[in-house]
């Protein structure tokens, strides 16, 4: 299997745990390619992933990226909320000895 192909599967693998907001995100970016050849059926959306132009699949992992990041940002935001829950409660703990 060439690095190509791994990297390909490994974009595959990484879409299908997405939800389905952001599929529809990724539909959306591969529409805007007429090579592009999008069958539907029962079990969604199939695209032959050997017709996806390069600069599709750049747009998609820059969205992936983007997705990866806004979860970092969120990470951080909710780790920052939980710290300043646990202080709030610990100068309430004081205030009320």
């Amino acid at each position: 299997m060439n690095l190509n192909r791994m990297l390909t599967q490994e974009i595959l693998e990484e879409i299908h745990h997405l939800d389905s907001s952001n599929h529809i995100v990724i539909g959306t970016i591969l529409r805007k390619y007429p090579k592009v050849k999008l069958n539907e059926n029962k079990n969604g959306i199939m695209v032959n992933i050997s017709t996806l132009p390069e600069e599709a699949l750049e747009e998609i992992l820059d969205y992936m990226k983007y997705l990866k990041e806004q979860q970092c940002v969120l990470n951080e935001r909710e780790e920052q909320t939980n710290e300043y829950k646990k202080l709030i409660t610990e100068l309430n703990k004081i205030e009320i000895a």
